[in-house]
């Protein structure tokens, strides 16, 4: 199991999906500076009561949106894996910032999402006046196109294929029901 940089924070990205985050801690800045330097990817590991499996996301530094005088910086991210934590170490070997033992789910972001789920959000999507554009579409890919909270993000994560298809259906027709209440 790989010993990575983690940044806990009270998010989990979606394999697939782009962050944007405020870097300011000298700690995350000294990680910023390594990512940056040999194109590492790090975790960010939840940090909420819920996540009693030690839960996060691995990620890889996208671009750097704007460095401020004061050392700050806007970056986005984009998550690629889940992970669940084994160790976590207040500091990664010769780095200021926390680091960790964590075994890594090896997800397969571009498998297709099954057509039920598909024509589903498609028609969620026709509703809200942003129709669908033809391709391939992944389940993380509408996963993260549904605003799911922290608590449906951690569900969402720790299913397997296809009881993700099920649950994000279930979301949709949720999301649906809201939407019948709006009108």
């Amino acid at each position: 199991m790989p010993t990575v940089p983690l940044f806990p924070l009270q998010i989990l990205p979606i394999p697939g999906e782009l962050v944007p985050l405020h870097i300011f801690e000298p700690r995350y800045r000294q990680l910023l500076l390594d990512a940056e330097k040999t194109d590492m990817e790090f975790g960010i590991l939840l940090r909420h009561p819920m996540n009693e499996k030690g839960l996060g996301a691995m990620v890889r530094l996208e671009r750097i949106i704007k460095k401020y005088s004061t050392g700050e910086s806007d970056i986005i991210v984009r998550c690629h894996d889940y992970f669940r934590l084994e160790r976590f170490m207040q500091e990664f070997p010769g780095k200021l910032y926390p680091g960790g033992t964590v075994e890594t789910t090896g997800e397969i972001t571009t498998a297709m999402a099954g057509l039920p789920l598909v024509l589903k959000f498609s028609a969620y999507r026709e509703r809200l006046g942003k129709p669908h554009r033809p391709g391939i579409i992944s389940v993380f890919h509408i996963a993260a196109e549904l605003n799911l909270d922290i608590r449906e993000r951690l569900a969402f994560a720790t299913l397997t294929m296809p009881k993700r298809e099920t649950y994000l259906e279930s979301r949709i027709e949720f999301q649906g029901k809201l939407l019948d209440a709006e009108e």
